[in-house]
């Protein structure tokens, strides 16, 4: 454990009185059970979206926290995981917005979706795709890629659960304070119930 878990563990022996549930929404009723209980990760370090005005127009902007090594160099990490587009769609705008692109291929990393965009090292469309990033325009949001780690890298992923209920700004300085002896904490993230939005005490 990296954290005590003492204070989701103590009793109350006060008898409390439990006010009574909200009646579910029509909409949380007719869900499939997969879907209630679906679980969606949150980083507690790195933004995952910031909403910008353009023209008078809103859009948004998600950008893709991805750590995996490429399979060659030149390799950009895109996150698809809220976009509904199917790995041929997604083709499609990558070759219409950069075709200078060598190879596309796409991967399930948990409930993410995953594509990694390759190019030539030396192409200058790898500073243009992390800065501009791949546009939906359909719902007018752009997607910016990250850069593949270096294989070279040691990445070690650890799992913790049963965390102590506290507030996400303390939970993650904790974290920090406990993993970084071990080396540069590069990410942390939370699951939450995906409807309600509600912490689910694992990381």
């Amino acid at each position: 454990m990296v954290l005590s878990d003492k204070i989701s563990n103590q009793s109350v022996n006060a008898d409390t009185q439990r006010p009574q549930a909200p009646e579910p929404t029509t909409k949380l009723k007719n869900m499939p059970w997969s879907q209630v209980v679906a679980r969606k990760r949150t980083s507690l370090m790195n933004a995952t979206f910031e909403n910008n005005i353009h023209n008078s127009q809103q859009g948004k902007v998600i950008y893709s926290k991805v750590w995996r090594v490429g399979r060659s160099p030149g390799s950009v990490l895109l996150d698809m995981t809220d976009k509904s587009e199917s790995p041929v769609q997604l083709m499609a705008l990558i070759a219409k917005q950069f075709p200078s692109r060598i190879a596309v291929a796409t991967t399930k990393e948990g409930s993410r979706k995953i594509a990694e965009i390759n190019f030539d090292p030396l192409d200058p469309a790898i500073d243009q795709i992390l800065k501009d990033g791949i546009t939906f325009e359909n719902d007018a949001v752009r997607l910016l890629p990250c850069r593949a780690l270096d294989p070279a890298v040691p990445l070690v992923r650890l799992r913790l659960s049963n965390l102590p209920f506290l507030k996400e700004d303390i939970l993650k300085e904790q974290l920090k304070m406990s993993l970084e002896p071990y080396g540069s904490v590069l990410d942390l993230g939370i699951l939450r119930e995906s409807h309600t939005g509600t912490y689910m005490v694992r990381r």
